[in-house]
């Protein structure tokens, strides 16, 4: 089975309802089963202050490592899951984002597929503006949204860019909504669908 990693597991739940959206598009047979790994960055789920979450998606590559070789071997032993990368997809939204498209860049060989919504690639100190400007190709698949209310437009359509000029595969998508958990939950079918869908 392909490996989904969701960033911000927990909202993405209880304010996406993306096991909801999943279990319907399975059973319709929209896309193939897979494996949805939800991953909080609170380290107490009940309690929003110990989140961790400006620390572990400001491209960290100690988070990379605890989903590569911590996390991935964990599931791989429980679950009939491929190991291939080109069977995984790391998502995320905005800090999120910013994570699963750091983590195809500089884990390639982990995970070769990433959707990111109104990703917010500025922050980090632009970590993977940087990271792309000092590479000269780039083998994986992107999946970039952004809305164009007060959202992370600019700088969506500049990595979107920087990715198509270095090889890379992108779907790029802007809408007229904003920064916020409507926008992302209605647009998770159309990511799921495309990555997900029966070949």
């Amino acid at each position: 089975l392909p490996t989904i990693y969701v960033n911000d597991g927990g909202e993405y739940l209880s304010l996406a309802k993306m096991d909801e959206i999943l279990d319907a598009l399975i059973h319709s047979k929209q896309i193939r089963p897979v494996v949805a790994v939800f991953v909080d960055p609170r380290t107490d789920p009940h309690d929003p202050s110990s989140t961790q979450r400006m620390t572990d998606y400001s491209a960290s590559d100690s988070y990379l490592d605890f989903l590569e070789r911590e996390l991935a071997p964990l599931i791989e032993k429980k679950y009939p899951v491929s190991a291939n990368p080109d069977h995984r997809l790391i998502l995320g939204a905005s800090m999120g984002g910013l994570i699963s498209t750091y983590a195809v860049l500089r884990r390639g060989g982990f995970v070769r597929n990433c959707a990111a919504q109104s990703p917010a690639y500025l922050e980090a100190d632009s970590a993977v503006i940087r990271l792309l400007k000092g590479t000269m190709h780039v083998d994986g698949e992107f999946y970039i949204q952004t809305g164009t209310i007060h959202d992370a437009r600019d700088e969506a359509c500049f990595v979107s860019r920087l990715l198509e000029e270095r090889g890379a595969r992108v779907i790029f998508e802007e809408f007229h909504e904003g920064h916020n958990w409507t926008n992302w939950r209605n647009k998770l079918d159309r990511i799921l669908e495309h990555f997900l869908r029966y070949r």
